[in-house]
């Protein structure tokens, strides 16, 4: 009998080794597939500049000039941005040393960067395939050659839309939201040695053998592997963005879905799941904890904007939440600025909409939970995936409600539920096989043209604004910046004409009424210079360019009482933010020369 096992079990590790063989094999041609799939959608977006936050993040951010930064990356947050000292910054480490090895290699050339950032969607997608096939019985000894072939399709589907989709397309074109991608790479990554560790648990408590051999103390070891792995790269995605804060929350779903449990009842299933779950505890506490105490240390005392009504901007972020579905859905109207209004009631038509439309699809996933088809299933959780990593946008206030690059890592659930409908779509016809490869394909090209037509957008300031102020026209951002692209162009009466309408849609947005104070100062319009930037200074009392533009179009009136008040508020503002930029010593010098010419005037009387 003992001999019998053993040539029993020789034969099934043989097979193994055979089915293994083959899923690399597979796993290294659609790698190869994504490749060549992204590089060719995104060829044309190579060349593209800096845009929009890659100004003060990354081009005049000195600190990325040099890798001997990069373990002050850790623990220093001014490092974050060239404004950060003023309007604070973002505890992401990890994607500053990245521009920083970017910069060591190409300089200031986005071309470099671009490509850094397509590495690591195309890497994003491939690990979509492989957590995709692992759950859908893609593991080394898949129960069927049909439930391969359909698993297989979905991995290779999902990853193929996600690859291409065009909602991803600011992601990889915007260079500062590196940070999406890396932390959506990692957090992936961390999901995929998650899925792989708990499939290499219940394999082994599935085995009924009485053979206690080597190789099962070698597969211990790989399922402990995966686990430090899975937490090693939670962390990575961390440090990349704070978007990763969710996953623990997504594992535990996880396991709430595919890891079986004996109990009846649904309450001592779930007590039972949590003690399963006990395993994802170091990655709330070792990690996640550690993580939120060391962000909020770093990210000392700033100056903070107003405070909002908390109850309306959840309201909102559900508007907010359903804009994100339908563009992913229909992603005929991205653009880098979506303007979302503030809700002021629930009883708002599009708050009320929003919130049944949420609670719909809450209740449909809760009926495909118990779905006896594992695909419907995966639907189901990926879809809870979706919402479950938009938590953070949810749940803190933004000056943008919405940014496409955050939903990169929800953009997944969207994928899988593509690949899953096209794959139970044409189930009914003899020839499913070829029908559903003919409208994957349909739906890639389509999907890679509308990319390529992003791509295009993006290839310049003027595209990307004026795209969308005509998306958004009531977007004061969009023409704020689109006037601020006039100007840099020296088309200054353009250039008023747009800021001019960003001040009447807000009329308290300080940035346009500062860029309209200096613009109309330098025509010698003092006046009006004066009035725009009083309203500057009024709207936001702490900003040191406001203060300092204010005080010389006040030396230039001969006010110089209120000049000196302004410079030297400029120069406590300075010393309160620990900052020394160019404003602050030119403050310093207004004021000694102020001290000089007044000391001037009193030895001649």
């Amino acid at each position: 009998m003992a001999s019998w096992l053993r040539v029993s079990e020789a034969l099934r590790i043989d097979t193994v080794a055979v089915k293994t063989e083959g899923l690399f094999r597979s796993s290294l041609a659609v790698f190869i597939l994504l490749m060549v799939l992204s590089v060719t959608v995104y060829l044309n977006s190579l060349d593209n500049g800096f845009h929009f936050d890659d100004i003060h993040h990354i081009v005049e951010n000195r600190y990325l000039r040099s890798l001997n930064n990069i373990p002050r990356f850790f623990i220093d947050i001014d490092t974050f941005s060239a404004e950060s000292a003023v309007s604070g910054g973002h505890f992401r480490p990890l994607v500053l040393t990245s521009h920083a090895v970017s910069y060591a290699i190409s300089g200031a050339n986005p071309v470099g960067y671009h490509i850094v950032s397509l590495i690591f969607h195309v890497g994003s997608a491939f690990m979509l395939f492989l957590i995709v096939r692992g759950m859908l019985g893609g593991c080394v000894e898949a129960q069927s050659r049909e439930t391969l072939q359909s698993g297989f399709f979905i991995a290779l589907a999902a990853s193929l839309i996600f690859a291409v989709h065009p909602f991803n397309s600011e992601a990889v074109n915007y260079i500062t939201a590196r940070s999406s991608l890396m932390s959506g790479f990692f957090y992936f990554l961390a999901f995929y040695c998650w899925v792989r560790y708990r499939g290499g648990e219940i394999e082994d408590r599935s085995k009924k053998l009485e053979v206690r051999s080597q190789a099962k103390s070698n597969f211990l070891l790989l399922s402990s592997y995966f686990y430090l792995s899975s937490l090693l790269a939670f962390l990575l995605s961390l440090l990349s963005k704070e978007m990763a804060i969710t996953l623990p929350v997504v594992l535990f779903i996880y396991d709430l879905y595919f890891i079986p449990v004996s109990e009846d009842s649904l309450f001592k299933r779930f007590k039972r799941h949590c003690r399963v779950s006990a395993a994802i505890l170091p990655f709330v506490l070792v990690i996640s904890i550690p993580y939120i105490i060391a962000s909020i240390y770093l990210a000392d005392s700033r100056i903070s904007s107003k405070p909002i009504n908390y109850y309306l901007h959840l309201l909102t972020q559900a508007k907010v939440i359903v804009k994100y579905i339908y563009l992913l859905f229909v992603p005929a109207g991205l653009s880098v600025e979506h303007n979302i209004h503030f809700a002021t009631s629930i009883w708002e038509a599009s708050v009320i909409g929003s919130i049944v439309l949420i609670v719909l699809i809450v209740a449909i996933l809760l009926i495909l939970y118990r779905h006896k088809d594992v695909e419907w299933r995966s639907v189901s959780f990926f879809t809870f995936w979706f919402f479950i990593s938009l938590l953070p946008v949810v749940l803190v206030v933004l000056q943008a409600p919405l940014q496409e690059n955050r939903g990169y890592i929800a953009a997944a659930g969207f994928a899988v539920f593509a690949g899953t409908v096209l794959n139970k779509s044409v189930q009914w016809s003899r020839r499913h096989a070829g029908l559903k490869i003919l409208l994957l394909i349909l739906v890639l090209i389509l999907y890679s043209a509308m990319t390529i037509e992003r791509n295009v957008i993006w290839a310049s300031e003027y595209n990307l604004w004026e795209d969308a102020v005509n998306k958004s026209p009531m977007s004061w951002r969009a023409h704020y910046a689109l006037g601020k692209v006039y100007y840099n162009s020296r088309l200054e009466d353009l250039a008023i004409k747009e800021i001019a309408r960003a001040v009447e849609i807000k009329p308290d947005y300080f940035d346009a009424l500062h860029s309209l104070g200096v613009i109309y100062m330098k025509r010698g319009d003092l006046v009006q210079a004066r009035e725009m930037l009083e309203k500057a200074v009024d709207a936001e009392p702490y900003w040191i360019n406001g203060r300092m533009s204010l005080g010389e179009v006040y030396e230039k009136l001969g006010q110089r009482e209120l000049a000196f008040r302004e410079f030297e508020t400029a120069v406590r503002l300075g010393e309160r933010l620990d900052i020394e930029e160019r404003v602050v010593l030119r403050a310093k010098e207004r004021m000694r020369w102020m001290v000089r010419q007044n000391e001037e005037v009193r030895s001649e009387k």
